[in-house]
């Protein structure tokens, strides 16, 4: 029996949504609430980030989209990116 992971969360419908591990892979996802500190550096371009406090990083394409919004594109699939998770670049 192979174990199932937590891939979504619908609280509107009461519902835990599970699925494989394979599920829990991303290759893109949308940051809210940027904070650039080198804003010239980064909002475009190619940087390595980390997704959580033990990752140990991955390069990654960074897009300003506005309204203080970024888009983050992964070249290799990442697990486990949750929203209200930092990303640090």
């Amino acid at each position: 029996v192979e174990p199932l992971f937590v891939i979504k969360l619908d609280a509107a419908k009461k519902q835990v949504i599970v699925g494989s591990k394979e599920a829990l892979l991303v290759r893109q996802f949308t940051l809210r609430e940027c904070n650039w500190l080198d804003s010239d550096k980064l909002r475009e371009g190619e940087v390595m980030v980390k997704l959580r406090s033990m990752h140990p990083g991955a390069m990654a394409r960074v897009h300003d989209v506005g309204g203080g919004r970024a888009l983050v594109e992964l070249p290799e699939p990442q697990a486990a990116v949750s929203p209200g998770q930092a990303c640090v670049a």
